[in-house]
């Protein structure tokens, strides 16, 4: 659906998403570049320089016993297209 770079970037950024514990775990420099994009929540990732993967944490209860805990999950939105640059002209 996107080709066959942008496919593999897109694998190659869900792989490293599944290996993170955390968000810290993700880098907020080039490559990846990280970013918060509302504050609650919703993220992305680059994808080179047309693209970015955008996805939320969401978090669940699990219960154990009667231990229970909170963890965070992410869901994908899916790859956006990065919005075009204007041209300043002088």
């Amino acid at each position: 659906m996107y080709g066959l770079e942008l496919g593999k970037k897109i694998c190659s950024r869900l792989s490293l998403l599944a290996a993170a514990t955390s968000l810290g775990d993700l880098p907020s420099t080039p490559p990846i570049n990280l970013a918060s994009i509302d504050g609650k929540g919703l993220y992305s990732i680059a994808l080179g320089d047309s693209y970015r993967l955008f996805f939320k944490t969401v978090t669940s209860a699990t219960k154990r016993g009667r231990a229970a805990r909170a963890h965070a999950e992410i869901e994908i939105i899916g790859p956006v297209p990065n919005p075009p640059t204007k041209v300043q002209r002088a």
